[in-house]
């Protein structure tokens, strides 16, 4: 009976010795790596891809699976407290994220630490972490507005205001293929299309990942018809002191001319008296 117990405190020894000795050489993961093109600069793809080999020196006979977890933490470690209950992944070296839309320019990061098929208590490997992987898949948010109506096509404002966009492109039709970007304003002149009615002027913005929004507002151009008037002009009226002036000039015209007249008349007579005493 005692060689009974001797010998099974030698193989529970040997176990456990052989479980700490495990827990030493289990290391990190290989060849771990993002395959879906995420890292510090932010990208809208939603879903991220990673892969990984076994540690060094472990294959399918010796790693039970694999814990692994995307959070937002840039460091986790994996323990035999918080993987309880956690899922083993026993197949497959390949990992996606649930769907992470409405991220907007999030960090992410991915965790993930092997586990041994060690009896009777199995090891968890040292905890591999990777990342940031930034996703921003969420639009600019913007609206453009001008006036309700105007009377000029040139030189329209408009008014923009827009968040998380670093460009803007205005147009006055939806043709974004012709689109000429340029940076974000608050204010912009614009030339409406010719004729008159009702316009629409159309805005794009987007932001650094390449997230589009749109946006639009109406306008109502009216026409100006300018008439022109004949001018009538008119023989200008003299007024009362004007009248007067000229009668006197009149007056006195007429006084000097009657004088003249009397001198000459005299001056006649005169000649004829002389030319009658002579004879």
């Amino acid at each position: 009976m005692k060689k009974i117990i001797l010998i099974a405190l030698v193989v529970i020894t040997a176990f456990m010795a052989k479980s700490d000795i495990c827990a030493e050489v289990l290391g990190e993961v290989t060849d771990l790596d993002c395959t879906s093109g995420h890292g510090q600069v932010a990208i809208g793809e939603d879903e991220i891809r990673m892969e990984w080999g076994y540690p060094d020196g472990y294959d399918s006979n010796t790693i039970n699976g694999f814990y692994v977890l995307f959070n937002q933490q840039e460091s986790y470690t994996f323990t035999q407290l918080n993987t309880t209950g956690m899922t083993l992944r026993t197949s497959l070296f390949t990992v996606s994220t649930d769907d992470y839309s409405n991220s907007d320019s999030i960090a992410y990061y991915f965790h993930i630490a092997a586990r041994d098929k060690v009896f009777p208590i199995s090891n968890i490997g040292a905890t591999s972490s990777y990342g940031p992987m930034r996703i921003d898949n969420v639009e600019p948010v913007g609206s453009i507005a001008g006036p309700l109506t105007t009377t000029s096509r040139i030189g329209v404002p408009i008014t923009i205001t827009v968040s998380g966009a670093s460009q803007m492109c205005i147009k006055n039709d939806e043709n974004w293929e012709s689109c000429e970007w340029e940076g974000i304003s608050t204010l912009k002149s614009w030339n409406l299309t010719n004729g008159e009615g009702e316009k629409t002027v159309y805005a794009k913005f987007k932001d650094s990942t390449g997230n589009t929004s749109t946006a639009s507002t109406s306008i109502y151009y009216q026409e100006i018809t300018t008439t022109i008037e004949p001018k009538i002009y008119g023989i200008p009226t003299l007024n009362e002191w004007g009248i007067i002036i000229l009668f006197i000039i009149l007056l006195l015209t007429s006084i000097a001319l009657i004088k003249i007249t009397k001198t000459k008349e005299s001056a006649i007579v005169g000649k004829g008296t002389v030319r009658t005493s002579l004879f």
